[in-house]
């Protein structure tokens, strides 16, 4: 599945045959991103509007990034294949 939008612990991600689910975000989970590509776990009864838990990510293939006056690098977006 793909993160297409993040909202603070929740993240609407898209699964492959095109269902968007809004997903909870483990703590274990950091710096997720719009592109990121993760592994979820559907919720075995949906709670409220949220219908999982995201687990982890993959490997980025690439990602945008700008300048941080904090952390130096801040990734704004990963895996992007055109601009």
């Amino acid at each position: 599945a793909i993160v297409i939008s993040r909202f603070g612990q929740h993240a609407d991600v898209e699964t492959q045959n095109g269902d968007v689910l809004r997903c909870n975000i483990r703590r274990t989970v950091s710096n997720l991103v719009c592109g990121d590509e993760v592994l979820f776990r559907r919720a075995k009864v949906s709670e409220g509007d949220l219908a999982g838990v995201i687990e982890a990510t993959q490997e980025r293939r690439s990602q945008l990034t700008r300048p941080d006056f904090y952390d130096g690098v801040k990734v704004i977006a990963a895996n992007i294949d055109q601009i």
